[in-house]
């Protein structure tokens, strides 16, 4: 990066563009670049719901369930964020419930705590559209903020997952 003109490349850049980078930059600012770092030790609280059959069945149900959250918990949707991780190769993805407040603002195990609750009301989202629609829409799982994912909710895929898991979590082991 450079401290006089702003400009920079990412360090994963290729080698050939790296040096293009540096030299036309010497030409330029006059000054060789300085190669500058940022970390950031971040620890989020986060639920994982692994092996979803698609990402159809995992955005519904972190939308499903984020919003049975909300009801139950009376905090705002946004207060906590979903991401799919999808696998080379396979249609099988994780979906991630997270917060993004870090150290966590104890919203999931509040949730874990009320999860036959927060189950119920899930349900009720997927079940009970206003508008009655097919798959998603306005009046029931779609926002402004998961617009870049409305395709692939479908509230009838989230209520089958949910019946075949049950209203129940089973401990199977503590966390560290």
């Amino acid at each position: 990066m450079c401290t006089v003109c702003g400009q920079s490349r990412s360090p994963f850049a290729s080698e050939t563009e790296l040096d293009f980078f540096t030299t036309s930059h010497l030409e330029r600012c006059g000054r060789p670049p300085t190669r500058l770092g940022f970390y950031a030790n971040v620890v989020a609280d986060a639920l994982k719901l692994p092996a979803c059959s698609s990402r159809e069945e995992a955005y519904t149900l972190a939308e499903v369930l984020r919003l049975g959250m909300s009801r139950v918990l009376e905090m705002e949707r946004e207060d906590l964020e979903v991401l799919v991780v999808g696998r080379s190769g396979v249609e099988e993805v994780d979906a991630v419930l997270y917060d993004p407040m870090p150290g966590g603002s104890g919203l999931l195990e509040q949730a874990l705590h009320r999860w036959g609750e927060v189950v119920a009301e899930a349900r009720a989202a997927a079940e009970d559209c206003p508008s009655a629609c097919r798959a998603s829409c306005v009046d029931c799982l779609q926002t402004f903020r998961n617009q870049l994912y409305h395709r692939y909710l479908d509230r009838t895929a989230a209520l089958e997952r949910l019946d075949s898991w049950g209203r129940g979590l089973d401990k199977t082991h503590d966390l560290a």
